[in-house]
């Protein structure tokens, strides 16, 4: 009896023990090619970071090259208003194409791991006057108060001013462009913070169009825009998208407070690390120059 059992039991127990040895082997081979496609995919993400660096730097000087030159034709004297106007034109496209290849490269050193900070001291309150007289013009064209809300600040902090300018100034920016009656304000509040540190919250609010509760999740997504199509003119889809990253580098999340029709509040909050007044050094704020290429 035994011996017939084991002769009809034993295909069976072949064919139990079969398929999880050769499920064993499938998996290492899974994995190796899973380990595989990883090494291409990365490799394919270092090459396409390469090639944008290259690609970026190589439009940057002939960008920089027509803004010059077009500033050295705005000092000729002679011109006509419309030489003048179509001279502004050349101006302003210009510095849409290099505010868009500055957001390119910016997204591919996040994506590639290759973005870093670079903290120094800064004055902050001739920092924020600068940030806020940027966007002046813009805010003057549709008839807008534009306000500064910060106390007088007489300590230094360290930080990246470039990179906390870009940030602002993409705030600042969204909220004149949808805004069309009202203020647009630039608040910061400083708080009790760690031991030499200043927690310093920053906020920039406006009475606009709002965002609708639909939109907020979608609000920082590259290459996306909410809200209406014909206020997305000169705009990227990169600008939120781009700041988020950044304020998350300096370990702080933007937080969105909108309803339509009331306005757009975005807040957040950074520890910047106090700096002793014989460490800063006697050259101009970077904070204007940083500005430039924000």
């Amino acid at each position: 009896m035994q011996v017939l059992i084991n002769r009809f039991s034993f295909p069976f127990k072949a064919r139990l023990h079969w398929p999880w040895s050769t499920r064993g082997a499938e998996v290492a081979q899974l994995r190796a090619e899973l380990a595989q496609a990883r090494g291409a995919a990365a490799a394919a993400k270092s090459a396409r970071h390469a090639c944008i660096t290259r690609t970026t730097h190589e439009l940057r000087t002939p960008l920089n090259a027509v803004l010059g030159y077009a500033q050295l034709l705005h000092m000729e004297a002679g011109l006509t208003a419309r030489q003048s106007q179509h001279l502004r034109i050349i101006e302003q496209a210009g510095h849409h194409m290099l505010a868009l290849v500055d957001d390119i490269l910016t997204l591919s050193c996040q994506e590639a791991g290759t973005f870093l900070l670079h903290d120094e001291p800064l004055r902050l309150s001739s920092f924020l006057d600068n940030v806020t007289d940027l966007v002046r013009p813009q805010a003057a064209q549709k008839r807008l108060v534009l306000r500064l809300d910060a106390p007088s600040w007489p300590h230094a902090v360290k930080v990246d001013a470039q990179r906390l300018c870009q940030v602002l100034l993409n705030l600042l920016a969204n909220a004149v462009r949808f805004t069309d009656d009202g203020e647009v304000v630039l608040r910061v509040r400083a708080t009790a913070g760690p031991a030499g540190m200043a927690r310093l919250q920053f906020e920039v609010a406006d009475t606009g169009l709002g965002i609708a509760p639909q939109d907020l999740p979608q609000l920082f997504r590259p290459f996306h825009q909410v809200g209406d199509a014909a206020r997305h003119a000169g705009g990227t889809g990169l600008g939120l998208a781009i700041s988020r990253q950044l304020v998350r580098a300096m370990g702080a999340e933007i937080e969105v407070r909108s309803a339509l029709g009331h306005g757009t509040t975005f807040t957040f909050t950074l520890d910047l690390p106090l700096v002793a007044p014989a460490a800063m050094q006697p050259a101009p704020d970077r904070g204007a120059e940083a500005t430039h290429d924000a």
